[in-house]
């Protein structure tokens, strides 16, 4: 009996390490997510600000170096925050939409951008005002929910935790600090270097969205 009763706590006592260990793995594998995912929001939102940055404050001097007026220019900037305010009342009405999810609203969101810098780019020498504002507006549109909804997909990813919500969205402060400046040094020489930082920024943008909805699975489905 003394036997079978050590025996037995031997192999109790060697299932309680297994379950440790494991415990200790997937510990450490979610820590490893959550700092992966992290980074990955915190580009996602450095990208995004700085493409609102930009396009917000050098699309006038754009439209206007161009070969435009500055009243052409300005309206421009009216017409890219116009179509942003009206993108996210749409965004906020479809967003309730089972068929709608932040994954689907975010991917349509950067096609449209990469759609619109595209425009940019080749109407640049162009003088053709319809597509410089046509293409504003898709910028507008573009930019609309992708704020609202990287913070729903990292909650339903990574973590709602308020403090880590606060790490990944200081990425959009360093977005808007660096990219309007530097563009701004840039576009007096080359304005077509607005349109290609705003491609340059969309792919960053584009990566850490892939990265996120391929390598990080939602909350749920973790173990």
């Amino acid at each position: 009996d003394d036997l079978n009763s050590e025996a037995i706590d031997l192999k109790t006592s060697s299932l309680e390490k297994d379950t440790e260990l494991t415990d200790n793995i997937v510990s450490d594998n979610k820590k490893q997510m959550l700092r992966r995912g992290l980074i990955a929001m915190f580009l996602y939102y450095f990208s995004y600000a700085g493409i609102e940055g930009t396009f917000g404050s050098w699309l006038a001097s754009y439209v206007y170096i161009t070969g435009n007026t500055i009243e052409d220019g300005a309206f421009a900037v009216s017409i890219l925050w116009g179509s942003l305010t009206l993108g996210r009342l749409i965004a906020s009405i479809v967003s309730k939409l089972h068929q709608v999810t932040p994954i689907r609203l975010i991917a349509v969101d950067i096609l449209l951008g990469f759609i619109s810098v595209i425009i940019m780019l080749i109407v640049a020498s162009t003088k053709v005002l319809f597509m410089l504002y046509f293409s504003s507006a898709l910028i507008g549109l573009s930019l609309a929910s992708m704020y609202p909804m990287g913070v729903t997909l990292a909650s339903e990813r990574l973590s709602d935790d308020s403090q880590f919500t606060s790490r990944y969205i200081s990425g959009a402060s360093f977005g808007q600090l660096i990219w309007p400046p530097l563009v701004g040094l840039l576009i007096s020489n080359n304005p077509i270097a607005m349109p290609v930082v705003g491609l340059v920024l969309l792919g960053v943008c584009s990566i850490s969205f892939i990265g996120i909805v391929y390598f990080i699975p939602p909350l749920k489905e973790k173990s």
